[in-house]
């Protein structure tokens, strides 16, 4: 029998609604446990399975990401292990996108793990690219590009979600950034890995045909206020290219557009005192040239049978959670040529009442955003969690 962490609900409120649902603050409800599916294994050669094709959650590790557990427990109560240290704890999960990948993302645990290899596995299987590979000792410049970089980090960030799964961690609530939003959307059970996976594939070669249409990057600009931040961009945008993309954190702002836009864009942003940096990316990300990739990304989100959320899921469309499936299938879709609102899916997390944030993916970007911007939260990375 599950045990629940004392005085309080298996959401970690007390009292309140009853277990296997979430109140919005509408006063709605999250939905109850995502029902167990068939996962089918990535087949090795010759078509067999590498494994048994046993009832699995949406993660493909046993578990049920709709559990409200947040810790195994022995049987005096006690939180087993290197878990006893974060007994107690309210975790939210926050997923990383483009941008966070480096050489050796994949190296260590994740490399030797077989859960966390089967993730790789069924990326492979999906792309006809060795996963691991690229993200354990991978050529930078292949990172860099769309389509390859999306499958690298979401894999990356899947494998540390289905570590996290297998030790028992529970999530009270999720959010993406960009790419990160389908991870968090696998995180809150609204489909599984292998959906996720296939999505993410699709979404980055959508992406990169964009990106060739339309070729362009994104620089960040730190220390100045949106108003500052807006005034440029129309300036520059009048005789160029140039969108506001990302709202990130308190005077931390990121710019997409065409190389001549970008360079005018820095250089009138440092006048103001600004520092800038330039992302690690290919393309004039969430701006409207990104059109035809978001018709793609919703023709193969029809073919995913979607479920409503089980746990609070928060939106960088629109920085509100999502209440059902058809509005994760929105945001998943128009956030492509949207701005993220980050800044707002991050406030959103820390009203639930969470006490750590849980980075799950490569680096920690948005750790060191949640630490500046919210200094009475705890951040660790997910191999935090499971050192020891």
């Amino acid at each position: 029998m599950e045990k629940q962490l004392s005085g309080r609900n298996g959401t970690g409120n007390r009292g309140g609604h009853r277990a296997g649902t979430h109140r919005l603050p509408g006063g709605g409800r999250y939905g109850a446990r995502p029902r167990t599916r068939k996962a089918s294994l990535p087949t090795g050669p010759g078509g067999r399975s590498r494994g048994s094709g046993t009832a699995l959650g949406p993660l493909g590790g046993g578990g049920v990401m709709g559990s409200l557990r947040y810790f195994p427990f022995s049987s005096n109560g006690k939180a087993v292990g290197h878990l006893a240290a974060f007994q107690g704890m309210k975790l939210v999960y926050v997923f990383p996108g483009q941008g966070s990948q480096y050489q050796g993302m994949a190296s260590g645990k994740l490399a030797e793990d077989p859960d966390a290899k089967r993730v790789f596995a069924a990326a492979s299987e999906i792309s006809g690219v060795d996963v691991l590979s690229l993200c354990s000792d991978g050529n930078p410049s292949l990172l860099a590009r769309t389509d390859l970089c999306q499958i690298g980090v979401a894999s990356t960030s899947l494998a540390w979600l289905t570590l996290l799964e297998k030790e028992g961690y529970r999530p009270l609530g999720v959010a993406g950034h960009s790419l990160g939003e389908c991870c968090a959307a696998c995180a809150a059970g609204c489909m599984g890995v292998e959906e996720t996976l296939r999505l993410v594939w699709a979404r980055g070669r959508s992406m990169l045909e964009c990106s060739i249409s339309q070729p362009g990057s994104m620089l960040a600009v730190l220390g100045l206020q949106y108003e500052e931040v807006r005034e440029l961009v129309e300036e520059v945008r009048s005789g160029g290219f140039l969108y506001l993309a990302n709202h990130n954190g308190s005077a931390q702002y990121v710019v997409s557009g065409d190389q001549p836009s970008l360079e005018r864009m820095e250089c009138l942003a440092r006048k103001r005192g600004a520092r800038t940096a330039r992302l690690k990316v290919s393309g004039a990300f969430h701006t409207p040239a990104f059109a035809p990739a978001v018709e793609a990304v919703r023709e193969i989100l029809r073919r995913i049978a979607l479920r409503d959320p089980s746990l609070p899921f928060f939106s960088g469309l629109t920085g509100a959670p999502l209440a059902d499936a058809a509005s994760v299938a929105r945001a998943l879709a128009e956030g492509i040529s949207s701005p993220v609102l980050w800044s707002e899916a991050q406030r959103g997390l820390v009203e639930l009442g969470a006490g750590m944030q849980v980075e799950v993916g490569p680096g920690k970007s948005l750790n060191t955003i949640a630490r500046r911007d919210h200094p009475r939260l705890a951040v660790r990375h997910a191999s935090e969690l499971l050192e020891g």
